[in-house]
């Protein structure tokens, strides 16, 4: 295991080079996320492009849940000020 800050987010990067596999985990939300690259058979393993691969799908996973918790935040908000005009 591996701990690098990308972006200014610390991931825990860890590397099983016979599955041909690296793992990127960060902290969102009090939740671990995790991103994996898979290395196909046929490829040549490659940490650094692993482990740029596995950061980019753990950020887009942390980009989902950022837009589903701010759609989730308007629609709260939303029907409090439909409540409030309301009254």
């Amino acid at each position: 295991m591996k701990t690098t800050k990308i972006n200014g987010v610390n991931y825990q990067i860890y590397t099983d080079t016979k599955n041909k596999q690296v793992i990127a985990v960060c902290r969102y939300a009090g939740h671990n996320i995790r991103g994996i690259a898979k290395c196909a058979p046929d490829d040549e393993f490659d940490i650094s492009f692993g482990t740029l691969l596995a950061v980019a799908r753990c950020e887009a996973k942390v980009a989902k849940k950022k837009v589903s918790n701010a759609a989730t935040k308007y629609m709260e908000a939303a029907k409090e000020a439909d409540k409030a005009q309301r009254k």
